[in-house]
């Protein structure tokens, strides 16, 4: 309540014409009075509209969503949560990301995206370990 008292102290001492100052004060008033009967805000309102969701799909943060949800946000099918991001299905979650490709592997918290780790470092796309060094691949069109 004590709230309400500032917020009104606020409106007199303002620079409002009387008219707006005294629909803002009805409607903090008529909002202090429904809050103390119990009844819904229009923030509930919105959000028990939003309920008519489709079939298969959850409310996540307000919105429909026909995957899953998690902290509030929706990670559509097909997706999988990652940190604050949505990664395919197909593609790996290091340390909070996604990493971005099939081939990748998660190496010491980074993507190593070649997926091949040799003597202890993530070799570049298009290398191979030979002899514990990362080399460029030979393909059998270049010999």
């Amino acid at each position: 309540m004590s709230f309400l008292f500032d917020d009104v102290s606020r409106v007199i001492a303002s620079e409002v014409p009387r008219r707006k100052m005294l629909g803002m004060l009805g409607a903090a008033f008529g909002g202090a009075v429904m809050a103390s009967l119990g009844l819904r805000s229009a923030a509930y309102a919105q959000d028990s509209a939003v309920l008519k969701c489709g079939s298969g799909q959850i409310i996540c943060n307000g919105k429909c969503c026909s995957g899953t949800c998690q902290d509030g946000r929706c990670c559509e099918k097909g997706m999988n949560h990652c940190g604050y991001e949505c990664c395919p299905e197909a593609f790996i979650c290091c340390s909070g990301h996604c990493c971005t490709c099939k081939t990748a592997v998660c190496f010491r918290g980074f993507c190593c995206e070649s997926g091949i780790i040799c003597d202890g470092k993530c070799c570049e796309i298009g290398q191979t370990c030979v002899e514990g060094k990362c080399r460029k691949s030979i393909s059998p069109t270049n010999v």
